[in-house]
């Protein structure tokens, strides 16, 4: 709407130029006025047609329209008054009349389509109030997004350090059922070597004890062997000797 608005402001400068040549050609009398009037109608309606279609909506857009048509041959019947002036025609207070009535029209015009620019206005105040309450939720939906992202990242660095936590227990259970395990397998060997270290000594013991009562049984044996022995010598002696 913005750019249409400005097409018809550039046209309408153009047509006001073609204005001013379509008069002076006018009193001239050259031979082009008809062609720059019809040039400057024209482009007058068009871009008349675009400030009005790129203008913000109005409730009064034929009031609008005759308050623009009204400024328009304002501004001509101004030229012309102007230059009848100057050319001495005679017709300059005729025209000047004319130019008063249509400039009465165009302020009144201009009244009555005056509310609804004051609803533009309003209507424009509630579009940057709505702009606002945009840029605001927009803001807070920003600021509720960082604060649920500072959530999650929070969320997961105490999930990261309870992981962390959690695994350094495992390896401190870990630690401590290997040395558990270390301890009881030593205090198993050292209970077998020490079961061992007994049963060898008593094996041992009674290896010794054996030996030794077979020793004092092979000598008290030896002994009475040598004593039965000399007695049969004695034995045998004597009855010799009887």
């Amino acid at each position: 709407m913005a750019v249409l608005s400005n097409i018809g402001a550039a046209l309408f400068f153009i047509a006001f130029i073609l204005l001013i040549l379509c008069i002076i050609s006018f009193f001239k009398k050259n031979g082009k006025a008809i062609r720059y009037g019809r040039s400057t109608v024209i482009l007058f309606m068009i871009s008349i047609v675009l400030i009005i279609t790129g203008a913000e909506t109005s409730n009064h857009p034929i009031v609008e329209f005759f308050s623009i048509l009204s400024f328009v041959l304002f501004i001509f019947f101004l030229v012309l008054a102007i230059l009848s002036v100057i050319k001495k025609t005679g017709v300059a207070k005729k025209q000047f009349i004319i130019t008063a009535i249509l400039f009465v029209i165009f302020v009144v015009l201009l009244g009555i389509s005056g509310p609804s620019s004051e609803k533009t206005t309003a209507t424009n105040k509630q579009v940057a109030s709505n702009s606002e309450e945009k840029k605001d939720d927009e803001k807070k939906k920003e600021v509720e997004k960082k604060e649920a992202d500072e959530k999650t990242r929070k969320q997961q660095e105490d999930e990261k350090r309870q992981a962390e936590e959690q695994a350094l227990k495992q390896e401190d259970e870990k630690r401590l059922a290997d040395e558990q395990a270390r301890k009881q397998q030593e205090e198993q060997k050292r209970l077998a070597d020490e079961q061992a270290r007994k049963q060898q000594e008593e094996q041992k013991r009674l290896a010794d004890e054996q030996a030794r009562k077979q020793q004092e049984e092979q000598k008290h044996q030896a002994d009475e062997q040598a004593r039965k022995q000399q007695e049969e010598q004695k034995r045998q002696a004597d009855e010799q000797a009887r």
